[in-house]
């Protein structure tokens, strides 16, 4: 069991044998959070779970010309951040644009990825963001412009190349893996101590 305030992050495993709920409670400025969820490897779905809270502090940063880079997985200009999922080639990371700032932002040719604009507006690639709103990147190098003081996630991952099935809160690779797992969860067997 976690709990975890602004600018603080929770990162879980579900793997085999854990049911998780986030219950979250509005602060004075209401509520505001992300969930993202990472695929993965077929051979790595029945792992044994993991769970990590990161308080404020435990995230690294990189801050220039107008720009911080919260690091939360991978690296950013040499900075490791405390998640690694360098198996998966995740990178996520929180950008901080400040008015009138830009930033490159680099996607890796052999991964896939994007960015989730939650606060502020402007341009990538000349061409208008909002926000509330993903846009997915093509390789290579992506100029973001900050029209106000603008924040957004940069994820990226190696894909998988396997199929996917998915129902409710399971993610596995076929149906008949989806319809073993809630035989599980139905008989008792699914959750292990």
């Amino acid at each position: 069991r976690g709990i975890i305030g602004g600018g603080e992050l929770q990162w879980m495993t579900a793997g085999r044998g854990i049911m998780h709920e986030e219950m979250p409670h509005p602060s004075e400025e209401g509520y505001q959070g992300f969930q993202f969820w990472l695929n993965l490897k077929s051979t790595q779905k029945l792992i044994e779970p993991k769970y990590r809270d990161m308080k404020k502090g435990e995230m690294k940063s990189v801050q220039k010309d107008g720009v911080e880079v919260r690091v939360i997985s991978g690296s950013y200009e040499g900075v490791l951040g405390p998640i690694d999922r360098s198996d998966l080639g995740v990178s996520m990371l929180h950008f901080v644009v400040e008015k009138d700032k830009e930033v490159t932002i680099k996607r890796d040719i052999t991964k896939q990825g994007y960015i989730f604009v939650f606060k502020g507006n402007g341009t990538l690639n000349d061409e208008p963001i909002h926000a509330r709103t993903a846009y997915t990147l093509s390789d290579g190098e992506h100029v973001l412009k900050a029209f106000v003081d603008t924040e957004f996630i940069y994820a990226e991952g190696t894909p998988l190349k396997e199929p996917i099935a998915w129902y409710g809160p399971v993610v596995m690779n076929t149906r008949k893996e989806i319809e073993e797992t809630f035989n599980d969860i139905n008989n008792g067997t699914f959750i292990r101590n």
